[in-house]
């Protein structure tokens, strides 16, 4: 197997490392000590990197971007930038799509320059629930623009690194969530309900998801960056499925919870990635659901 080693310092620069899973990743290769050069907008809340005092976060206008990678000359790109992920934008063809010619830019410098390998953050987003498996190729039924538009970028940047000497992955990320997550997620929800008072009601409460966790989504891609045999579409999900209403009944602590039994069928739909390429290389999660629950609700009654 051809695995990169930290001990080669890897030069790494993460776009969009201010994010969720932007500093995520940031965060998880800095600690791995390889080389990280994170690059966001100038004036960004960058809050989540704030506790890595010796790492240098560069501020550096998008339309600058590209020029980066030349004079950078990195070993690995890996994008994590995106415009538009909250739900009120995802419908808005005109916010995803903005996200297509930036991205695609970074690719075709990063291509220009052999850059060894360019990484960029797909989404569960691209299909549409279902009762079948999730396979590791390409996706477009999705049915609203963020991932009509998630799927037309992979189409493009498939088509521009074939043949070339960059390994181009599509990490196709599935429901990542954590402590690190501010959005309006179901656990942020949850957490609001709570102290609020108010009730919050769930619409498909028997829907089946891949849960993973931030800690768990960190590694997996860490190990996609050091495994330079893999390559193309990489689901990054926990292979591992749970009923939505389970992370409900985790979160209220509820005596009567007992884990539904998941079983491929026509009576089941949701998400369901098979999760062949992380699991070839001995990659499992680590966080179970309750873990990974019990410690997200701690943090965000802490930070409250």
């Amino acid at each position: 197997m051809n695995v990169l080693s930290k001990s080669q310092q890897v030069s790494v620069i993460i776009f969009g490392a201010n994010g969720f899973l932007g500093s995520l990743i940031t965060r998880k290769l800095y600690s791995s000590g390889f080389e990280v050069l994170p690059i966001i907008r100038p004036g960004a809340n960058k809050s989540r990197l704030d506790d890595l005092v010796n790492l240098k976060v560069l501020e550096v206008e998008t339309t600058e971007w590209q020029k980066m990678i030349a004079k950078c000359n990195p070993n690995a790109i890996i994008c994590a930038q995106w415009s538009g992920v909250s739900k009120k934008d995802r419908d808005s063809f005109e916010i995803q799509n903005k996200n297509i010619e930036p991205i695609m830019n970074l690719a075709i410098a990063a291509k220009e320059s052999n850059t060894s390998t360019f990484i960029c953050l797909g989404s569960q987003a691209e299909l549409k629930e279902s009762t079948e498996t999730i396979e590791e190729v390409f996706y477009n039924s999705a049915t609203h623009a963020y991932g009509v538009v998630k799927s037309k970028l992979h189409s493009q940047l498939k088509s521009l690194f074939e043949g070339s000497n960059s390994r181009f992955v599509w990490a196709r990320v599935f429901s990542v969530y954590g402590p690190s997550d501010f959005s309006d997620s179901l656990l942020v929800k949850l957490f609001e309900s709570e102290i609020s008072g108010s009730e919050f009601i769930i619409s498909n409460p028997s829907k089946f998801w891949s849960y993973l966790y931030e800690d768990d989504f960190a590694s997996a891609m860490k190990q996609i960056l050091e495994n330079m045999n893999i390559s193309g579409c990489v689901n990054v999900g926990n292979p591992f499925f749970n009923q939505i209403r389970d992370i409900v009944a985790i979160w209220k602590e509820s005596l009567t919870y007992e884990p539904h039994h998941f079983e491929l069928n026509q009576n089941n739909s949701g998400l369901f990635p098979r999760m062949g390429k992380l699991s070839s290389i001995g990659w499992k999660p680590s966080v179970s659901l309750s873990e990974g629950v019990q410690r997200t609700r701690t943090a965000l009654r802490k930070h409250i």
